[in-house]
């Protein structure tokens, strides 16, 4: 696991070595791992910014990119294969946590929020509210340091993962050096290129035969909200768009406003019409 891990390490990622960084994550192996599972009922918020005039009216347009579209490496993302981003509240909440998905998924998409040098302006954002039809499995990207996760139902699920960790004897150091190598490429914030998503976005790619997606901490939103990415089978046949609500994001003078602009709660066959909202 060691070597497999400063192999990784080494590569200049600059260079894009993909084919290499494919064959090492290959060597991981069975490794012993957190998983989250989301039965029928759970609520997954996905936020888009679009420019203003834009109508959006189909499920379509507020999920997964296109294939055509998709030719970035994104944290858990390639060219090759695309995913459905989208943002939950933890089902144990701790003080003073994030307890709006819709929070979440906008400082992953919108400048504004988190930058706060960042020019006076207006952004539309528009939100899929997204029921769970049928369980997901999501491989969860926890920091094997209890404290070092800010969220507690990461520290929580830590906790249970280092007593099944002590059943398993020798495997136990290899899973730990795993979650915290990986947990750290997740939580990169300092994205100078693409390239910097390469082996989170490997790995995911490589990851996804075995389950749904992946959780992991929201960079974006402090590491303080959730964030899935799910491939596009399963947010197709597990996923259905039940809401849709669009907002205006106005920021002047470093203060954010937040205005509700269109809302519909109707959504037929995987199509809708946003209702002009009085103020």
């Amino acid at each position: 696991m060691e070597d497999t891990i400063n192999e990784l390490k080494a590569y200049k990622l600059e260079t894009f070595p993909v084919e290499e960084i494919k064959a090492s994550i290959f060597k991981f192996g069975k490794v012993p791992v957190a998983v989250t599972d989301y039965d029928a009922g759970k609520i997954i918020h996905r936020a888009r910014p679009i420019k203003k005039g834009i109508n959006l009216t189909e499920d379509h347009e507020l999920s997964f990119t296109p294939e055509e579209y998709n030719t970035k490496y994104q944290r858990a993302s390639t060219p090759e294969q695309t995913m459905f981003y989208g943002a939950v509240v933890p089902e144990i909440e701790g003080e003073g946590e994030i307890t709006s998905e819709r929070i979440i998924g906008a400082s992953e998409v919108s400048d504004f929020l988190r930058n706060p040098e960042s020019e006076d302006g207006e952004e539309i954002i528009v939100f899929g509210k997204w029921l769970v039809k049928e369980k997901i499995t999501l491989l969860s990207i926890i920091n094997p340091e209890v404290q070092n996760n800010k969220i507690k139902f990461f520290q929580d699920m830590t906790k249970d993962y280092h007593t099944f960790l002590n059943s398993i004897g020798e495997k136990k150091k290899d899973a730990i050096a795993f979650q915290e190598y990986m947990s750290s490429e997740f939580s990169k914030s300092e994205i100078l290129g693409e390239h910097d998503y390469l082996i989170t976005a490997k790995f995911t790619e490589n990851l996804i035969e075995k389950c749904d997606g992946v959780i992991y901490p929201s960079v974006r939103a402090d590491y303080n909200g959730l964030c899935v990415a799910i491939k596009p089978e399963s947010a197709k046949t597990k996923l259905e768009l039940i809401e849709v609500l669009e907002c205006s994001l106005i920021k002047k003078d470093k203060s954010i406003k937040l205005t509700n602009l269109r809302h519909t709660d109707k959504v037929e066959d995987g199509k809708f019409k946003l209702i002009e909202l009085k103020e």
